[in-house]
């Protein structure tokens, strides 16, 4: 995959809107390729690469005028077994390490923080050892069904997305059509990511 920067078309017109003129129409994005696609795409000059970005992700968000620094990462799935050991907790990263998927890692690891912040605050209001196994067990057993559920969600997207078969090409950009025309579903799922 490779995470990269693109900005819509835009003309500065006055120098002090030059700079945030260019931030705001910047976007970041990370492009699931194949490893041998991903070396062959890193190769490409700027303007070769804008075309075949162009090509695959349409002109959504406007015409690609530059491209920012490209970079690969491989796509792998990363999981502690245990969450939680002798007066030792994992959190974010350290805890899970998954597909780059809508930046759900991210999310997750913010929410691990909020989690084990809260389970700190009632071992100390009860003053108790924040570091007793029975606290460090309950922020496990708070995060789990979380992380769980996050975890599948983007394995699943990452499967489905490196699919290559016709039917489920044209399956999946017929849904995500419609995602787009439905905010509904749209604020279903966007919720759901977010960990409403």
């Amino acid at each position: 995959m490779l995470p990269l920067s693109a900005a819509p078309n835009t003309r500065d017109t006055q120098q002090n809107a030059s700079t945030q003129q260019k931030s705001a129409g910047r976007c970041s994005l990370v492009w699931t390729l194949t490893p041998a696609l991903a070396e062959q795409m890193l190769q490409l000059s700027d303007d070769e690469f804008a075309q075949q970005l162009a090509q695959s992700f349409g002109h959504w968000l406007g015409n690609i005028t530059q491209v920012g620094k490209r970079a690969i990462y491989p796509l792998k799935l990363v999981q502690a077994n245990e969450q939680v050991y002798h007066r030792m907790a994992l959190v974010g990263n350290a805890s899970h390490t998954i597909h780059p998927i809508a930046g759900q890692g991210f999310n997750l690891g913010l929410r691990d923080v909020s989690d084990m912040t809260q389970v700190i605050k009632k071992a100390l209001a009860n003053q108790q050892d924040i570091g007793a196994f029975a606290n460090l067990m309950q922020y496990a057993k708070i995060r789990q069904q979380d992380q769980q559920q996050v975890i599948t969600l983007t394995d699943s997207l990452v499967t489905l997305f490196s699919n290559q078969l016709p039917p489920l090409v044209a399956g999946r950009n017929i849904a995500l059509k419609v995602l787009n025309y439905i905010p509904a579903i749209k604020n279903a799922l966007v919720k759901k990511t977010m960990g409403y």
